[in-house]
């Protein structure tokens, strides 16, 4: 099969989420053939190295913080999650199935600048592990503590203030309280900076391949990997 071709189908798969059953039948082939002549490309993808905006080979999340202290950027945090399929073992069942999708999910934390560029993805977490959680476990807030940066969070990351400085949230109401005029105006204005890591998420998600129900739960991790840098660059 030409190169070319290889690479169109690869594409098609990932962009698209067509299952290799669906293509291998549309080019009449089997899908063992046509995933051996594919495999190189992906095996090809996935040794390349995610980019900083400036072009920038991207290995370590400590030249996250130094590319955004350089050049004055805010850090915008959000966690979002991938369907997987349903784990063998009962009790990854239990960890993976997620309370607020109904399904069994994978959690990944996306960071990225206020422009709205992904800039560092934290490894999967199951997805019924909290968004605060998953953060601390990926050892980023560790990292971060010595940075003077600016944080934009949601709400899903109570507490992260008081581990860094400089972290904006959204007012939280008390119990038998309301919020005033001025909190949920500050909410509002929150919410429209912060609306640029929920556009950088469907950015990512658009690379179909990491969203249909029947990713394998050991795919992941790799699919979501190569659809970063592919978003990356």
């Amino acid at each position: 099969m030409p190169l070319v071709d290889r690479v169109r189908i690869a594409f098609s798969y990932a962009r698209e989420g067509v299952t290799w059953r669906g293509l291998a039948r549309i080019l009449g082939q089997a899908p063992s053939t046509l995933w051996d002549n594919v495999r190189p490309v992906y095996k090809a993808l996935a040794s390349l190295t995610p980019v900083l905006p400036d072009g920038s080979p991207l290995e370590t999340f400590g030249q996250v913080i130094s590319w955004c202290q350089n050049h004055g950027l805010t850090m915008v945090i959000d966690g979002t999650e991938l369907p997987c399929q349903r784990p063998e073992d009962a009790d990854e069942q239990a960890l993976c199935y997620s309370g607020k999708k109904k399904r069994h999910t994978l959690k990944t934390i996306v960071f990225t600048d206020c422009l709205g560029r992904i800039i560092w993805l934290t490894p999967l977490a199951p997805g019924a592990m909290h968004d605060f959680a998953a953060l601390l476990d990926s050892g980023a807030v560790d990292e971060l503590k010595s940075a003077d940066l600016e944080y934009w969070v949601d709400s899903g990351f109570q507490g992260l203030g008081s581990r860094l400085a400089h972290v904006v949230l959204p007012e939280k109401r008390r119990k038998g309280e309301k919020l005033s005029r001025a909190s949920k105006f500050f909410n509002r204005l929150l919410a429209r900076e912060r609306v640029v890591v929920e556009h950088a998420n469907a950015r990512l998600k658009s690379w179909r391949w990491i969203a249909p129900h029947q990713v394998l739960h050991r795919n992941v991790d790799e699919n979501l990997y190569v659809a970063w840098l592919l978003t990356s660059y």
